[in-house]
């Protein structure tokens, strides 16, 4: 796995912590948000709102699989 930079938009410091946690969560590879909340620690909800934020960064890209939701890294598949 590539070590490529993920540069975060401008985001308030509780918020840009929990989508550090949620990218280091990804570097991994691909997950859906409840494997994500759980390597993290973060609430569910927490984790879909932060991945809504990354997502519209450009950040991670997001695949809906059946009645889950897949995030991953932007540049990977």
């Amino acid at each position: 796995m590539s070590e490529k930079n993920f540069p975060l938009p401008p985001l308030p410091a509780g918020v840009a912590a929990k989508a550090g946690a949620v990218v280091t969560a990804l570097r991994a590879g691909s997950r859906d948000i409840a494997d994500v909340a759980r390597a993290t620690g973060l609430p569910r909800t927490t984790v879909v709102r932060v991945a809504a934020l990354l997502r519209d960064a450009g950040v991670i890209r997001a695949a809906r699989k059946a009645e889950r939701v897949e995030v991953f890294l932007a540049g990977e598949s």
